[in-house]
């Protein structure tokens, strides 16, 4: 509510003190949004190291959405380096702990890697 706005003006500093309030409590969810804020510069500096690291205890704990959002860092190199494998296994293990952003990425990396045109390089059968 306090990232947003909704209701009320946006306080993204207020925003991110509940977060790292609600991650010193080992609570899955403040750890993923902690990692947000650390990803994108709301409410503090962007570390993106940090992010990651808050993504990780968020899984941890059973959060889908840090999952989709740790698939997300593997794809593009945010934070760490960039490893589609990887980032491919964060997303399915996402969709498969219910989160429908994890299943979309994990979707679409699949059908760019079937449309590849890497894939028929060697044999014309696999086109």
């Amino acid at each position: 509510m306090l990232l947003a706005g909704d209701g009320i003006g946006p306080d993204v500093r207020a925003a991110f003190a509940c977060f790292l309030c609600a991650a010193e409590s080992r609570d899955a969810g403040g750890h993923a949004m902690l990692g947000y804020c650390l990803e994108n510069g709301r409410g503090t500096g962007k570390d993106l190291a940090a992010a990651v690291a808050h993504y990780r205890r968020a899984t941890a704990l059973g959060h889908a959405g840090a999952m989709n959002f740790l698939g997300h860092s593997h794809e593009v190199g945010v934070g760490v380096r960039s490893d589609k494998l990887l980032a491919r296994a964060w997303y399915r293990r996402s969709a498969k702990s219910g989160d429908f952003r994890g299943a979309y990425n994990y979707a679409a990396m699949i059908a760019a890697e079937v449309a590849s045109p890497a894939r028929c390089i060697g044999s014309a059968a696999h086109c």
